[in-house]
């Protein structure tokens, strides 16, 4: 089995090669994402309701769509009394993200489990402060941050651990502040140890590893946001991923506390 630092320790070698990286402000809000419409299931107002949701057809620049949907949204919200807007990034990988909301003015931290991940995104994002932590361990203020994102962190703990890492996010947002998380759409839940055999890229050869996921169906994932953790998901949006065989769905959530 492999512990989720080493997988992602592992990733980082990987991405090292082929990471793409938004370079401007322009290359931002010039992004047009591609857009079908699904039918699926939306939360709205407390319920689950019947009704088309978007799908992005290209994921390549699935983080410049992000950054501008968190920037439209801070213009929503009460204007800091000092300083910058304050972003969270739990899991941020390479620092894709962060280095967008840098652009954008946010003051930007992220919270990572892997060390080599962390020295990444700490190269591609110098101005964040990077912190190497089990984000289930972390202690942080009550409402330090406006915007936090948690992207495919969730369905790598446990069904509890999850509802817990929401708990928290819930009381480091300011009282207006939004919660971007996402993770894999199956037909139905699943928890334990799966193998990943997509890690190819370019010229480097397959690998095969086995860790521990959880998978949410659509219905799961709502549950435990909008009933299980009181959040109120104000905007849902999917994003396909993979080629003919791999191909993948990912939940998208936009979240406020109530």
């Amino acid at each position: 089995m492999t512990s989720t630092a080493d997988f992602y320790d592992f990733l980082a070698e990987r991405y090292n090669a082929r990471a793409r990286f938004a370079r401007s402000l322009q290359d931002i809000f010039n992004y047009q994402p591609e857009f079908e419409m699904i039918e699926d299931m939306i939360l709205s107002n407390g319920g689950i309701i019947n009704g088309a949701v978007p799908c992005i057809v290209n994921p390549d620049s699935y983080f410049n769509f992000e950054a501008q949907l968190a920037f439209e949204l801070l213009l929503t919200m009460p204007k800091p009394k000092s300083g910058k807007p304050k972003a969270l990034e739990i899991g941020q990988g390479v620092g894709q993200a962060l280095q967008r909301l840098d652009l954008l003015g946010f003051d930007t931290t992220g919270v990572e489990l892997s060390k080599k991940m962390c020295e990444l995104s700490q190269k591609n994002s110098p101005n964040s402060k990077i912190i190497n932590a089990d984000i289930l361990d972390l202690k942080i203020p009550d409402a330090s941050f406006d915007i936090i994102f948690a992207h495919s962190v969730i369905c790598l703990l446990k069904y509890y651990d999850g509802v817990k890492l929401i708990e928290k996010i819930k009381k480091w947002l300011k009282p207006h502040g939004f919660l971007f998380l996402s993770t894999g759409q199956y037909p139905e839940d699943f928890e334990g140890h799966v193998s990943k055999s997509d890690l190819s890229f370019g010229k480097i050869p397959e690998t095969n590893m086995t860790r521990f996921k959880h998978h949410y169906s659509k219905e799961s994932l709502l549950k435990l946001l909008g009933i299980v953790c009181d959040m109120d998901v104000a905007y849902r949006y999917l994003m396909r991923d993979g080629g003919p065989g791999t191909e993948r769905l990912f939940q998208n959530c936009i979240c406020r506390r109530r």
